[in-house]
């Protein structure tokens, strides 16, 4: 399944899969689901019960947090 989650509908589509599921396991970089709306408070709104984890190559804080870490990082 493909989700653009820059498009209303996407989010949508993401936020009805959040209210089925136990886990939402992202590796954004920081911050990048807050601006899709689709921040952790607003999912569990949707799924009081859900597990949220991110997955990040260097942290939600310090000089290297927005750097891209995937691929051969990985």
């Amino acid at each position: 399944l493909a989700l653009d989650l820059r498009t209303a509908a996407g989010v949508e589509v993401f936020l009805e899969l959040v209210k089925v599921s136990d886990v939402v396991i992202e590796a954004m970089r920081p911050g990048a689901l807050d601006r899709r709306g689709l921040s952790y408070q607003r999912m569990r709104a949707v799924n009081p019960r859900i597990v949220y984890c991110h997955v990040s190559g260097y942290g939600l804080t310090g000089p290297y947090r927005n750097l891209p870490s995937h691929g051969y990082a990985y």
